[in-house]
Protein backbone atom coordinates (compact mmCIF):
# COMPACT_ATOMS: atom_id res chain seq x y z
CA UNK A 1 0.00 0.00 0.00
CA UNK A 2 1.24 3.83 -0.95
CA UNK A 3 0.83 6.71 1.23
CA UNK A 4 -1.94 8.97 0.62
CA UNK A 5 -1.00 11.75 -1.38
CA UNK A 6 -2.58 15.23 -1.14
CA UNK A 7 -5.55 16.12 -3.87
CA UNK A 8 -4.88 19.88 -4.42
CA UNK A 9 -8.56 21.61 -4.55
CA UNK A 10 -9.93 25.23 -4.52
CA UNK A 11 -12.64 25.81 -1.68
CA UNK A 12 -15.06 28.32 -3.48
CA UNK A 13 -16.41 29.47 0.09
CA UNK A 14 -13.49 30.25 1.53
CA UNK A 15 -11.50 31.55 -1.68
CA UNK A 16 -8.52 29.39 -1.15
CA UNK A 17 -7.08 26.34 -1.67
CA UNK A 18 -6.62 23.22 0.32
CA UNK A 19 -5.62 19.63 -0.12
CA UNK A 20 -7.76 16.94 0.21
CA UNK A 21 -6.52 13.56 1.16
CA UNK A 22 -7.93 10.55 -0.24
CA UNK A 23 -8.41 7.40 1.54
CA UNK A 24 -5.32 4.69 1.55
CA UNK A 25 -6.87 1.29 0.93
CA UNK A 26 -6.38 -1.74 -0.77
CA UNK A 27 -7.25 -1.11 -4.49
CA UNK A 28 -10.80 -3.44 -5.21
CA UNK A 29 -8.69 -5.70 -7.84
CA UNK A 30 -6.52 -6.99 -4.81
CA UNK A 31 -9.76 -7.81 -2.29
CA UNK A 32 -10.49 -11.51 -1.37
CA UNK A 33 -13.36 -12.32 -3.96
CA UNK A 34 -14.72 -15.05 -1.90
CA UNK A 35 -15.57 -12.85 0.89
CA UNK A 36 -19.42 -12.41 0.10
CA UNK A 37 -20.96 -13.53 -2.96
CA UNK A 38 -21.54 -9.81 -4.63
CA UNK A 39 -17.66 -9.59 -4.33
CA UNK A 40 -17.24 -13.25 -6.26
CA UNK A 41 -20.00 -11.66 -8.56
CA UNK A 42 -17.90 -8.67 -9.53
CA UNK A 43 -14.77 -10.33 -10.06
CA UNK A 44 -16.22 -12.70 -13.12
CA UNK A 45 -16.04 -11.33 -16.64
CA UNK A 46 -19.37 -12.47 -17.71
CA UNK A 47 -20.17 -9.49 -14.54
CA UNK A 48 -17.89 -6.80 -17.16
CA UNK A 49 -19.45 -8.30 -19.93
CA UNK A 50 -23.27 -7.55 -18.24
CA UNK A 51 -22.34 -4.29 -17.34
CA UNK A 52 -20.68 -3.39 -20.43
CA UNK A 53 -23.71 -4.10 -22.67
CA UNK A 54 -26.14 -2.29 -20.23
CA UNK A 55 -23.87 0.60 -20.44
CA UNK A 56 -24.19 1.11 -24.02
CA UNK A 57 -27.87 1.02 -24.26
CA UNK A 58 -29.71 4.26 -24.52
CA UNK A 59 -31.11 3.47 -20.66
CA UNK A 60 -27.14 4.83 -19.63
CA UNK A 61 -27.46 7.99 -21.06
CA UNK A 62 -27.37 10.96 -19.09
CA UNK A 63 -28.89 14.15 -19.98
CA UNK A 64 -26.95 17.25 -20.58
CA UNK A 65 -27.88 21.05 -20.22
CA UNK A 66 -28.73 22.55 -23.80
CA UNK A 67 -28.37 25.90 -23.52
CA UNK A 68 -25.05 27.01 -25.21
CA UNK A 69 -23.44 28.35 -22.05
CA UNK A 70 -23.74 25.38 -19.40
CA UNK A 71 -21.90 22.22 -19.42
CA UNK A 72 -22.91 19.16 -17.51
CA UNK A 73 -20.74 17.06 -15.18
CA UNK A 74 -19.50 14.38 -17.12
CA UNK A 75 -17.37 12.66 -14.48
CA UNK A 76 -17.66 11.78 -10.70
CA UNK A 77 -14.38 14.46 -10.51
CA UNK A 78 -12.81 17.50 -8.82
CA UNK A 79 -13.20 20.85 -11.92
CA UNK A 80 -10.72 23.16 -12.71
CA UNK A 81 -12.32 25.84 -14.90
CA UNK A 82 -10.74 28.64 -16.57
CA UNK A 83 -12.84 31.50 -18.14
CA UNK A 84 -10.16 32.26 -20.97
CA UNK A 85 -7.17 30.07 -21.51
CA UNK A 86 -3.62 32.25 -22.15
CA UNK A 87 -1.19 30.39 -24.74
CA UNK A 88 1.29 30.10 -22.10
CA UNK A 89 -1.16 28.42 -19.55
CA UNK A 90 -0.21 25.07 -17.66
CA UNK A 91 -3.01 22.72 -16.21
CA UNK A 92 -1.92 20.70 -13.26
CA UNK A 93 -1.75 16.70 -14.72
CA UNK A 94 -1.15 13.83 -12.25
CA UNK A 95 1.22 16.12 -10.55
CA UNK A 96 2.86 17.92 -13.29
CA UNK A 97 2.25 21.11 -15.36
CA UNK A 98 1.40 20.72 -18.64
CA UNK A 99 0.76 22.94 -21.32
CA UNK A 100 -2.52 22.41 -23.58
CA UNK A 101 -0.10 21.77 -26.36
CA UNK A 102 2.02 18.83 -25.02
CA UNK A 103 -1.72 17.18 -23.99
CA UNK A 104 -2.72 17.69 -27.59
CA UNK A 105 0.22 16.53 -28.56
CA UNK A 106 1.07 19.20 -31.19
CA UNK A 107 0.86 23.57 -30.74
CA UNK A 108 -1.16 23.52 -33.74
CA UNK A 109 -3.72 21.35 -31.96
CA UNK A 110 -3.85 24.07 -29.30
CA UNK A 111 -4.57 27.27 -31.43
CA UNK A 112 -8.18 26.32 -31.92
CA UNK A 113 -8.86 26.56 -28.06
CA UNK A 114 -6.54 29.98 -27.57
CA UNK A 115 -8.94 32.59 -25.74
CA UNK A 116 -11.44 29.96 -25.00
CA UNK A 117 -12.80 28.55 -21.85
CA UNK A 118 -11.37 25.43 -20.40
CA UNK A 119 -12.60 23.04 -17.96
CA UNK A 120 -10.52 19.89 -16.48
CA UNK A 121 -12.29 17.14 -14.69
CA UNK A 122 -9.51 15.59 -12.12
CA UNK A 123 -10.61 11.84 -11.74
CA UNK A 124 -8.92 9.84 -8.42
CA UNK A 125 -8.45 6.04 -9.56
CA UNK A 126 -9.33 4.98 -6.39
CA UNK A 127 -12.24 6.36 -6.41
CA UNK A 128 -13.07 5.90 -10.64
CA UNK A 129 -12.68 3.27 -13.10
CA UNK A 130 -15.58 4.53 -16.15
CA UNK A 131 -14.90 6.33 -19.19
CA UNK A 132 -18.05 8.98 -20.18
CA UNK A 133 -18.12 10.56 -23.54
CA UNK A 134 -20.07 14.27 -22.89
CA UNK A 135 -21.58 13.69 -26.40
CA UNK A 136 -21.27 11.07 -29.31
CA UNK A 137 -17.36 9.85 -28.45
CA UNK A 138 -16.14 6.54 -29.37
CA UNK A 139 -12.73 4.39 -27.95
CA UNK A 140 -10.43 3.84 -30.87
CA UNK A 141 -7.40 1.31 -30.61
CA UNK A 142 -4.00 3.34 -30.95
Amino acid sequence: MGRPIPLPIWDRRAGRPLDEWMDDHAPTYESEPRRSIMQWLESQPIYDWFVAASQNTSWSKRTFPRLPHEMGAFAEARYFAWERIQSDQMFPVKGRSLSASHILGKAVRALPFAGGPVLLARLAPVDYHHVHYPDDGVTLGA
